[in-house]
């Protein structure tokens, strides 16, 4: 298993990312393992994947 960390800017705004969508509006969504979903307006920067 691999940890994924959002991040937007220099803010952590997501652990455990399992699911990146994007939306019509050019929304991101960003779903853990957990199933606890964000949305997210404007810029994503990275997802940082960790093994």
């Amino acid at each position: 298993m691999c940890e994924s960390n959002a991040f937007k800017g220099d803010k952590k705004i997501m652990e455990n990312v399992a699911v990146l969508k994007v939306k019509e509006n050019s929304n991101f969504v960003l779903e853990d393992i957990k199933g606890n979903s964000k949305e997210i307006q404007g810029k994503l920067l990275y997802i940082d994947f960790i093994k």
